[in-house]
């Protein structure tokens, strides 16, 4: 991953969350000991997490031209790093959303009525685009990102903010094409407490806050329980361009256990044939070529299909 590295704070005062004006936090760079300190610590625990498999609760609010909404659901989600990230949203039994990434692109499924379903797709590096009644307006490639997972390059410069006279943060910046991760942590525990994602005009997109308290230990095969890594039990997403649009995620069950993995979540051409969306936006790049072994010269038994 190609990265040129920024410090926000020392450059034009991002613009607040909400309206109205903002005094910019003060900011000093740390020492460099401390700062790669912090940087081996969160890729130690980034590293650990590449590949899990987590359950839960997700509280979606939004806003359409019907008013505003809320809903809550259960969820499952995949992460396979850099590129795979799926949401999978369901209630009482019925599917409800399913958002994705991929090498491919990036796409949501929107399933919440059975005349309307709809299928949104964007090749890498495209904006994903939604109707304004989706209560989701999430780019799925930024899930990893908005769950602290974005690894920090050993040369990143890291700043100690003053956000109030009693709270201080450490903050790092990254710049990953027209996009820039901004990430907090909390100095003493060296976890994420928010992550800003900013396009290239630096107006923040998403916002994301875990819960500094709620971090759990996520079980993985071969590791002793004391050096499991920690994932945010709670996370609470924001889309600053829809104002009244949140995403809250609950946790209740993670894992990076091989038995707990699903590759099928990953699988956009298996996600249309299953769900037959009556209206498909956008393309993604098509599938990469076989490279499989060569076909046996007589025909196979077919075996029947199967979702």
């Amino acid at each position: 991953m190609a990265a040129v590295l920024l410090l926000a704070a020392c450059e034009k005062q991002r613009p607040p969350l909400e309206g109205g004006p903002a005094k910019p936090p003060e900011t000093v760079l740390v020492a460099p000991h401390e700062a790669r300190a912090l940087i081996d610590h969160h890729n130690g625990r980034v590293a650990a997490l590449h590949r899990f498999y987590a359950d839960g609760v997700v509280t979606l609010r939004w806003r359409d031209d019907k008013g505003r909404h809320e809903e809550q659901a259960d969820f499952e989600l995949w992460i396979d790093a850099p590129h795979r990230a799926a949401l999978r949203i369901h209630k009482l039994g019925e599917e409800f959303l399913f958002a994705g990434s991929s090498e491919r692109g990036s796409w949501l499924l929107d399933l919440r009525r059975d005349d309307e379903t709809a299928a949104y797709l964007a090749r890498p590096g495209e904006s994903l685009t939604v109707d304004a009644s989706s209560p989701i307006n999430l780019d799925p490639s930024a899930l990893s990102d908005l769950l602290g997972l974005t690894p920090l390059p050993t040369d990143v410069r890291v700043a100690r903010v003053s956000e109030s006279q009693t709270t201080q943060s450490l903050e790092a910046a990254l710049a990953r094409g027209d996009r820039l991760v901004v990430v907090r942590f909390n100095p003493k525990a060296m976890v994420p407490t928010s992550v800003e994602l900013l396009v290239s005009t630096r107006e923040v997109t998403f916002r994301s806050e875990p819960e500094l308290e709620s971090y759990q230990s996520v079980e993985l095969d071969g590791v002793a329980p004391g050096a499991y890594p920690k994932l945010p039990r709670r996370v609470r997403v924001h889309d600053a361009r829809r104002r009244d649009d949140e995403v809250s995620l609950t946790i209740g069950f993670a894992s990076g256990r091989a038995a707990d993995q699903n590759d099928r979540a990953f699988d956009i051409d298996l996600l249309l044939r299953r769900f037959e969306p009556k209206r498909v936006t956008g393309a993604m790049l098509p599938p990469p070529p076989f490279s499989g072994p060569t076909a046996p010269k007589s025909p196979a038994p077919k075996s029947p299909a199967s979702n």
